[in-house]
């Protein structure tokens, strides 16, 4: 009876789904709101503004501009392959908060009492 109950408890609740590979429809980005751009410079400028108010997740406090962690120049790439396309900086923020979450904003919004 307790390795009934047991294997039922690790099962966990019949309705629960593991969420969404990565890349589905349901996790996919939304259309760019701007049009790609192919000027290097404000690519690069662009890149490199959005990198300076990112947070590197494998760094303690550094900025994903500063810091050469292959994690932050993944980042970085990633960055400047949106705003290539033509995201604009929300939506690029928006796309790191949803994989970091706030965490990842170094001035992360106003909330609450603080």
């Amino acid at each position: 009876m307790r390795l009934l109950l047991l294997a039922a408890l690790a099962a966990g609740p019949a309705s629960a789904e593991a969420p969404p590979p990565p890349g589905t429809p349901e996790t996919a980005l939304a259309e760019p709101f701007g049009e790609p751009l192919t000027d290097g410079a404000e690519i690069e400028a662009r890149t490199l503004t959005l990198a300076h108010g990112l947070r590197c997740p494998v760094c303690q406090g550094m900025s994903v501009a500063d810091s050469s962690s292959e994690a932050a120049v993944n980042m970085k790439n990633r960055i400047r392959e949106l705003v290539t396309a033509g995201y604009t900086d929300d939506q690029i923020e928006d796309y790191f908060i949803d994989r970091y979450g706030t965490w990842v904003l170094l001035e992360p919004p106003d909330d609450g009492v603080n």
